[in-house]
């Protein structure tokens, strides 16, 4: 066990990130002072001259600081943690050991990228900013360390005490009697050869790009176009542009509104082709690897039996032809648990994906729905919502605020729509949930993952025997949530929940009334 105790650097190129992080901060400053040079009032020539002696003892200062925060940057792979020693001024010390790894990432941000380096993001039952990660290591090592950190060795204390997360009580592979002690562990030099299991075509990356409605990146985006605009553009031009904007027609607005609905979409297209461009997923041992990125190329290994539940996401566009987005809840300590699995495939080949990566789940059917007793929780919702919008909308734009009223048809329509795609399903020991909010989602969770299994209901619904419940789990993005339900079948999850075996025992949350 001896020879896996050594201590290492980071990359050299390490020295130059305090220079890149000053000059990213920098950078509207510097578009300032173009601008200005261009313009009709340069910079008097001192001004060049002391610009440029400062720029000099900036640049030494700053370089000088790198070399020292990479001397003093080590870490040290240990049998049983990994060791990190940082800091110029005040040292730190940070051990993480290896059983209690939850995932590890690999990650190539731009600049990593453009010295060919990755970094290595280590995440723990506890949550650190900083603490776990390696910023700056050449690709093949991150590779090799990665692959080893999360070795089946580390985490089977884990998983037996968490119990068994395959189907039918069966237990994990047993691992040979030297793995099993800890000893004549492999060396981090050593790399498990991958075999691929998908590879997404740009073609379908495309097509899943045009098809999703994650407005979110092109919001952010623009708003970062925004600010650099608000920095670097002229007062007296970008109060013209705010004046003109106001002076629109109506009818103005409404064609405005539709460009920019269609430049969001596309820009949203263009985005997520970047985010998940070279989209693959391999097989290294018993682990996991999801690879994707262009500009900033991001690689997570998980452990299959870290996977809380999945969820199935058929958004509008896909749904009339039986596409669907695969999304993995992993057990991780990250703000962002959810992990893509694929980004576009058929309904149909849904079940072979899960069989293949995650094979204690399985993508059962829905055969229980809601009561058509229950069609007014959906309606109420939906109406309230629509209703508080539209007065919003006629107090602001008065008389153009009133075609917001047809928001109201809208939102009936979308209550019955979301009514008819409500279900669940119990299945030993998992439960398939299906709600629909503008996508439908189909979320399928075993019984051991389960934390807290809640029942809410006012009186109108008691008189109606009606019952809503929500499943929680350790993920907090996870809504397993479902209104109007039989009381009879609510009662029923609660007694499959209820119905713990000694292995789940660790699992076990509550169960709220």
């Amino acid at each position: 066990m001896s020879e896996l105790d050594f201590r290492q650097r980071l990359h050299r190129w390490y020295i130059l990130f305090p220079l890149a992080s000053v000059i990213r901060t920098l950078l509207p400053a510097l578009a300032l002072l173009l601008v200005r040079v261009m313009g009709d009032n340069p910079f008097p020539p001192v001004f060049w001259l002391w610009s440029s002696l400062s720029l000099v003892v900036t640049l030494i200062l700053l370089l000088l600081y790198g070399w020292r925060r990479w001397r003093r940057f080590t870490y040290e792979l240990k049998p049983d943690k990994l060791l990190i020693q940082k800091g110029v001024w005040f040292r730190e010390e940070q051990s993480i050991y290896i059983a209690r790894i939850h995932s590890v990432h690999v990650e190539q941000p731009l600049l990593q990228r453009l010295l060919g380096l990755a970094q290595i993001k280590i995440e723990t039952s506890g949550k650190n900013e900083d603490g776990g990660k390696l910023p700056a290591i050449s690709k093949p090592e991150a590779r090799k360390l990665q692959l080893w950190l999360q070795e089946p060795r580390h985490v089977q204390a884990e998983e037996e005490s968490a119990g068994t997360l395959f189907p039918g009580n069966e237990q994990p592979e047993p691992q040979p009697p030297e793995n099993q002690a800890g000893q004549q562990a492999s060396s981090p030099g050593e790399v498990k050869a991958r075999s691929v299991l998908l590879r997404v075509t740009p073609g379908r990356l495309l097509l899943a790009a045009l098809t999703s409605s994650n407005f979110s990146l092109a919001l952010a985006f623009l708003a970062a176009i925004g600010s650099l605009a608000d920095d670097v553009l002229p007062d007296p031009l970008y109060n013209r542009l705010f004046r003109e904007a106001g002076q629109l027609l109506s009818g103005s607005w409404i064609t405005a509104a539709a460009a920019a609905f269609i430049l969001a979409w596309l820009l949203s297209a263009i985005l997520y082709t970047v985010q998940y461009a070279g989209f693959t997923v391999e097989r290294a041992g018993r682990q996991i690897v999801v690879t994707r990125g262009l500009l900033e190329r991001k690689e997570l290994i998980f452990s299959p039996e870290r996977v809380q539940a999945v969820t199935v996401k058929e958004g509008l566009l896909r749904q009339p032809f039986r596409y669907s987005e695969v999304r993995l809840h992993v057990l991780t300590s990250g703000d962002d648990k959810q992990l893509v699995l694929h980004p576009m495939l058929r309904l149909s080949e849904v079940n072979s994906l899960m069989n293949s990566i995650v094979p204690q789940f399985q993508a059962q059917t829905i055969d229980t729905t809601p009561p058509r007793r229950a069609l007014w929780l959906y309606i109420r919702s939906d109406a309230m919502l629509a209703a508080a919008l539209s007065a919003g909308c006629i107090w602001i734009f008065e008389d153009l605020g009133l075609w917001s009223l047809l928001l109201l048809p809208l939102s009936l329509l979308h209550a019955i729509w979301a009514f008819h795609d409500a279900g669940m399903s119990l299945h030993e020991k998992q439960l398939t949930l299906r709600t629909r909010r503008l996508a439908r989602h189909t979320r399928y969770v075993r019984r051991p993952q389960v934390v807290s299994f809640t029942v809410r209901s006012t009186r109108a619904q008691r008189k109606r025997r009606l019952r809503s419940f929500h499943v929680s789990l350790l993920s907090s993005q996870y809504d397993g949530k479902i209104l109007g339900m039989e009381q009879e079948e609510v009662e029923r999850v609660r007694q499959w929940f209820m119905k713990l075996e000694d292995t789940e025992r660790n699992f076990c949350g509550e169960i709220k009334l």
